[in-house]
């Protein structure tokens, strides 16, 4: 893929590295939820005048050329970041708190960024977001935290979200990572502990600090579970012994004694909120969980992997040791040509690759919606930031037309949100450009790995696209065309009778949230799970429980989620819904529910269901509006 630019190639300057200088301006940009490459970044800086206000303003003008927009107080900022600046313009000096919070095992829109300008707000912050992964699940979590010197990290190895990271960082007001006080983090790890084991009565791993204060700038990496488990009676539900066993962590350092009281209190607490299985038993339970996939792993480019490892003299052996993996997980990884989602970045950093897109294969797999008239190419351009890209295997287009298509996403999104309602005379006049060109806009959310978490980590984001095609491809694209329903041996073969507009129009009447379908959807499977059976009648009987006083209410909740269901069986719906590995099951994102509950039920062959591009468009929607809620 390749993004247009209007600047000419940049000059070095003098007084900070360029590429330093971009590197600033891509991480100050993107916690104000803002994307930019590196490149283009260099572009934007290239030439700015000495004079920080009048280079403010300049900033300002090219970063509203690539459909950035910015106040002047943020540009003056961003100036100051970029050329290394201390004082006001610099923040002067202030600690600011970066938060983030990713899947490393699914796509995002938005790695849900923020920053903070103390850490108590933080601190607050982190909080919630434990809270809203995990109330809403019978799981308990089990979570840890690791305490570097300058920041914090959260992992969670557990049912509903394994994968789950945060990450907090003290950032100085150049960008760089501040010292992150060890008091302040023992403060906001013992906050944590008390969230996680008591009021969602899981475990959190982390909170020791041994007797030798510092290992490789590391504070407290300790792991509690690892000492209940080799304490035999602990792990088996007996209690630790009061005085600390002579167990000697990989670091050679050993607990001291009030941290040991503190573990014996907090064992003691989990035995009794678990009365019916053994530490021993949760903490194994939890940690095979972590290695289940929750969906199929990525097509992943077996060339590329191959030709560096062999630049590089690694054995097939050595790098599956370094990644953590058995030899035969490895070797089956190569034979299917799948990686799992989180083990992209190793392999990038163990072959030394530039980015993990290069070990990524791209199958274009997403449904590619094609823009069929003026109005619809408006709309999405109305909802949501999109790249024009250019596929290797796309029909050549007049770089004309496709300047026009660039300018077109440019625009500010706060004046693209009108384009709903009106559709502009520039869009016009392009969609009858690319007409006379025999050239289709088709618009798609893709899978592509994206920088933008603190600290430079990767993760898979879902990137909205618009790319040219010909016709007669889009039409024999896989997913767009529909799939005849498998048929029910065991169905009555009478022909059913057609949905009449009365029902249809009784369905629409009550208005749902996506939260609604989606604590719906999640009993609905539990009660089903616990019965062995996909009975229409569970799903009925748990909406008519689930929306009380409410049944007309209730048979529509149901009628929705089924027709969900139709749909993701006749059409692709990357990456909002991702299968999974087992038995052919699928995960539903977020968005999914919320269009469940926006988009308006139709007659699909004689049966409410979904118009697909009406919904796959919602699903667009929410994720844009999701991303501009951080």
């Amino acid at each position: 893929m390749s993004l247009a630019s209007p600047f000419a190639p940049p000059p070095v300057l003098a007084a900070r590295p360029l590429e330093d200088q971009a590197h600033s301006l891509v991480e100050f940009l993107s916690a104000h939820s803002h994307a930019l490459t590196a490149e283009l970044a260099a572009r934007v800086l290239a030439g700015l005048t000495e004079d920080p206000k009048a280079a403010a303003k300049e900033l300002r003008a090219r970063l509203a050329g690539v459909g950035i927009h910015i106040k002047h107080t943020h540009a003056l900022k961003a100036v100051a970041e970029a050329r290394g600046a201390t004082g006001h313009l610099g923040l002067g000096g202030a600690t600011r708190w970066d938060v983030a919070a990713w899947f490393a095992d699914a796509p995002a829109v938005s790695a849900n960024r923020k920053l903070h300008p103390r850490l108590a707000d933080a601190a607050d912050d982190i909080c919630q977001r434990v809270r809203e992964v995990f109330e809403d699940y019978e799981e308990e979590p089990h979570v840890q935290a690791a305490l570097h010197e300058g920041y914090l990290e959260l992992t969670t190895f557990s049912a509903p979200a394994p994968f789950w990271h945060l990450l907090l960082v003290a950032t100085e007001g150049d960008g760089s990572v501040a010292v992150f006080a060890r008091a302040e983090q023992r403060r906001l790890v013992e906050r944590l502990r008390r969230l996680v084991e008591g009021e969602l009565g899981g475990w959190l791993d982390g909170c020791f600090d041994f007797e030798t204060l510092q290992t490789e700038s590391r504070f407290g990496l300790g792991r509690e579970s690892g000492l209940i488990e080799l304490t035999q009676a602990a792990a088996e539900g007996g209690s630790l012994p009061e005085v600390p066993p002579t167990v000697l962590m990989g670091d050679g350092t050993r607990p001291s004694y009030p941290d040991w009281e503190a573990l014996r209190r907090r064992h003691a607490a989990f035995v009794r909120r678990h009365p019916d299985q053994t530490p021993g038993e949760w903490f194994e339970e939890h940690e095979a969980s972590h290695e289940d996939h929750r969906f199929e792993d990525e097509p992943f480019n077996v060339g590329v992997f191959e030709s560096a490892r062999i630049r590089d003299g690694h054995s097939v052996e050595r790098l599956a040791t370094l990644a953590g993996l058995k030899l035969d997980e490895l070797r089956d990884m190569l034979r299917d040509c799948r990686m799992p989602t989180h083990k992209f970045v190793k392999f990038t950093q163990l072959l030394a690759l530039d980015t993990p897109n290069d070990l990524l294969d791209e199958p274009r797999t997403t449904p590619r919606i094609p823009m069929l008239s003026a109005d619809e190419l408006s709309t999405w351009l109305a909802r949501i930031d999109s790249e024009v890209v250019d596929y290797d295997d796309a029909p050549a287009v007049p770089a004309e037309l496709r300047r026009q298509l660039v300018a077109l996403t440019q625009v500010p999104f706060d004046r693209r949100r009108a384009w709903v309602k009106a559709t502009p005379a520039a869009v016009k006049g392009f969609f009858q450009e690319a007409e006379r060109a025999g050239r289709v806009v088709c618009a798609a959310m893709t899978k592509r790995f994206v920088q933008d978490l603190p600290l430079g980590r990767w993760r898979l984001g879902m990137v909205a696209v618009l790319s040219f095609e010909l016709e007669s491809v889009v039409r024999s694209q896989p997913g767009l065309e529909r799939q005849e329903p498998a048929v029910d041996s065991d169905e009555d073969d009478e022909v059913k009778e057609s949905i009449t507009p009365e029902w249809l129009a009784r369905f629409n009447e009550p208005s749902f949230t996506g939260e609604e379908l989606l604590k719906l959807s999640s009993e609905v499977e539990r009660r089903r799970e616990q019965k062995s059976s996909d009975n229409f009648d569970i799903a009925l009987f748990t909406a008519a429980r689930h929306f009380r006083g409410q049944p007309g209410k209730g048979h529509a909740a149901t009628t929705r989620l089924e027709a969900v269901s139709r749909l993701i069986q006749q059409h692709s719906l990357e990456p909002w819904v991702l299968k999974s590995p087992e038995d052919g099951a699928s995960m539903l994102s977020r968005p999914v529910f919320e269009a469940a509950a926006r988009c308006p039920l139709v007659d699909v062959d004689g049966r409410a269901g979904f118009d697909f591009k009406t919904f796959y468009m919602i699903c667009v929607e929410h994720a844009r509006e999701e991303d501009a809620s951080r």
